[in-house]
């Protein structure tokens, strides 16, 4: 339908990814409010986190590029 608006709907792939990024921030500062001396495992949730969020950027290039195609189909 012509002028139809496009809702974005989170995916599954899109809530797990957030859902790891809160969990290994959440450890992080656990850590860290405790004191106790995880620095090396506190690097590795961060690295964890760096990917985590490459992933959702993907994910959300990939979402806009399927809204525009579908624009673009809904175009008379």
């Amino acid at each position: 339908p012509r002028g139809r608006f496009i809702r974005r709907v989170q995916g599954v792939p899109e809530r797990m990814t957030r859902g790891f990024i809160s969990l290994y921030q959440r450890v992080i500062t656990q850590y860290r409010r405790l004191g106790i001396p995880a620095e090396a495992e506190i690097r590795q949730l961060e690295q964890k986190i760096e990917v985590l969020r490459a992933y959702l950027q993907e994910l959300q290039r990939l979402q806009e590029q399927q809204s525009n195609a579908a624009a673009a189909d809904n175009r008379p």
